[in-house]
């Protein structure tokens, strides 16, 4: 029996779970426009493919810094901890 999917080894399922997660990933942590997108009737569904990591977390960090320092100034560095 020949199998005539492009990507035999990946299921419908798996697809969905890497477009959801790059949602995410691409608007910022945007849950709610991913919840939107993937049709899901319950946020709980679309948190499931939040899959954050310390890059992730370094960006937002690095934004609110940014931030922070466009409107007080520059920041003391030893009121910030490493």
């Amino acid at each position: 029996m020949t199998n005539d999917r492009p990507f035999p080894d990946k299921t419908a399922h798996a697809l969905r779970h890497y477009c959801c997660t790059d949602i995410i990933r691409r608007t910022g942590g945007n849950i709610s426009l991913a919840k939107m997108l993937m049709r899901h009737r319950d946020v709980r569904s679309t948190v499931r493919y939040d899959h954050p990591n310390l890059d992730d977390l370094r960006g937002a960090v690095n934004r609110r810094r940014r931030l922070i320092t466009a409107y007080l100034g520059p920041l003391d560095d030893n009121l910030v901890s490493p």
